[in-house]
């Protein structure tokens, strides 16, 4: 079941937005949950709480902007998983929306086929997040969710995994190792020692790349071209 959320104020939007998405559901055999909100106010008491894996969300609300709500969700709340898809008239809102990390950015009036290449979109991301990362641990074998996994340092002969919550999870392995089993589309070793989740990346500065949870982590001189045209390949091929 993939649990979907839709806001907007205007409630023909909603109903516009409800009928594709569910459509797309029964013509693609996926189980969809609809839950939808005409205020963000009322989105955001059920973001306490749950967690959707699909968030249409309309910038311009009557009551916020959903630009702060998308920011409340991934920094008051640490829901770096939900994916926003804003639905706005005006794109100068671009922007501003970006620092959410929206995984994409629908216009006004909506076009049927822009929103079911949008779902389409989301879908092969969330297909490639729900994979896990197994590992042995003092002869235990354990399992991890790669979308819970914000980046692997290695250290000689141990790997230390890092994740969305704040947990640090350590085995004995190599990174070259660890490179063979995660999914190369999502992970990239910008680094001798570091292997980093693209999805996490918030920004690329010249030295270094800062992930969604501010930690900063070293670029390797000769890689900042490749690692800016893995992100721009791996965006591509979602499209």
């Amino acid at each position: 079941m993939i649990n979907i959320a839709i806001c907007d104020d205007d409630s023909n939007i909603v109903e516009e937005l409800n009928k594709i998405v569910l459509d797309y559901g029964v013509n693609n055999n996926y189980k969809f949950y609809v839950k939808t909100y005409n205020c963000g106010i009322d989105l955001e008491k059920h973001l306490i709480n749950s967690d959707f894996d699909i968030i249409f969300l309309d910038i311009e609300l009557n009551d916020r902007l959903g630009t702060d709500i998308g920011y409340n969700l991934r920094e008051n709340t640490n829901n770096y998983k939900s994916k926003i898809i804003y639905v706005s008239s005006h794109t100068q809102y671009a922007i501003s929306a970006y620092k959410t990390m929206p995984t994409d950015f629908i216009c006004k009036p909506l076009k049927k086929d822009e929103v079911e290449k949008s779902i389409s979109n989301v879908l092969k991301i969330l297909e490639i997040i729900n994979k896990t990362f197994t590992y042995t641990n003092n002869g235990v074998v354990n399992k991890i969710l790669l979308s819970d996994i914000l980046y692997f340092e290695s250290f000689k002969n141990t790997v230390k995994i890092y994740t969305l919550k704040g947990k640090e999870y350590i085995f004995y392995s190599t990174l070259k190792e660890v490179i063979k089993k995660v999914d190369s589309k999502n992970f990239i070793q910008q680094h001798r020692c570091y292997l980093v989740n693209i999805e996490y990346i918030s920004t690329i500065e010249k030295n270094s790349i800062i992930l969604c949870n501010n930690k900063i982590i070293p670029i390797s001189r000769d890689k900042i071209k490749f690692l800016k045209e893995r992100i721009l390949s791996y965006e591509r091929e979602l499209r």
